[in-house]
């Protein structure tokens, strides 16, 4: 394979392959606690005194949910196995899609609440930047709470870009002088970090994860395969048209290829 086929369905970057059914536990819930939380704030904001102040302070505890939800978006991401994911705009569209979702929770309980029974014009200023504060902290319980159901199947984000770093760090043995104990010990150390890789891989949920990890695996499986010169083949490519092995230059080109994919999963994006 030459080319990138890995797809990332747009729910993916909220579930993370996890599935649909933990947002729809988490929407009823969230539905739920809005009504009856508005049942008590509702009282509030048409009584409160000064306006500005609570305008001040909601919108402040939504910025920090915001933050919330960011971050431990970020971390999902970082610690996917799906290339598609390591990259600060998959972070902003997972951080956009949890928010959607509970904005969406929070304008249905408005419209039963508020809208259906006294009309658009019962709204107010501090309804609003109420309603913002409860959109950003359902997005950021939610994504706290997939995180929390994730937090045992995916690796950690230093154990994977650890284990990317050796492998790519282990590929230095064809550097080391031929048919010496030095070439055969690194040799040893990466073919340990590819089932080491392979062992996370275990792991992926998302589609383009599942994807990379089979490609992987069939690479790993290749490459043991082989004897020794033609595993340094592999790694090195052949610099001479004359008597080229067709089978160990695609083999090269996947690894070059793999390798690249690899350290977008290792990439640092802080």
């Amino acid at each position: 394979m030459t080319e990138d086929n890995y797809n990332s369905h747009l729910h993916e970057y909220v579930t993370f392959g996890l599935g649909i059914h933990y947002v729809l536990k988490a929407i009823i819930i969230q539905f739920v606690a809005l009504l009856l939380t508005y049942q008590f704030a509702r009282p509030l904001t048409i009584s409160v005194s000064k306006p500005p102040l609570f305008i001040g302070i909601y919108t402040a505890i939504s910025v920090i949910f915001v933050v919330i939800t960011f971050l431990f978006a970020r971390n999902m991401c970082k610690r996917s196995i799906s290339p598609q994911m390591h990259n600060l705009t998959a972070v902003l569209l997972s951080t956009l899609l949890y928010h959607l979702i509970a904005a969406a929770v929070v304008a249905s309980g408005y419209t039963l609440l508020i809208v259906a029974v006294s009309g658009l014009s019962q709204i107010n200023t501090l309804d609003i930047f109420l309603s913002l504060l409860f959109t950003t902290a359902f997005a950021a319980i939610l994504t706290v709470g997939y995180h929390d159901e994730l937090d045992d199947q995916l690796p950690a984000v230093e154990y994977l870009e650890d284990t990317v770093e050796d492998w790519v760090g282990n590929t230095a043995w064809v550097e080391k002088e031929d048919n010496t104990q030095a070439q055969r010990d690194q040799l040893n150390a990466f073919e340990d970090s590819c089932d080491e890789l392979n062992d996370i891989f275990s792991n992926a949920r998302t589609e383009a994860g599942n994807v990379f990890a089979e490609e992987f695996d069939t690479w790993v499986s290749s490459f043991k395969g082989h004897n020794g010169q033609a595993k340094e083949l592999v790694i090195k490519g052949q610099k001479h048209n004359k008597g080229r092995n067709q089978e160990l230059r695609t083999e090269h080109e996947e690894f070059q290829r793999i390798k690249s994919r690899l350290q977008d999963l290792s990439t640092r994006y802080d």
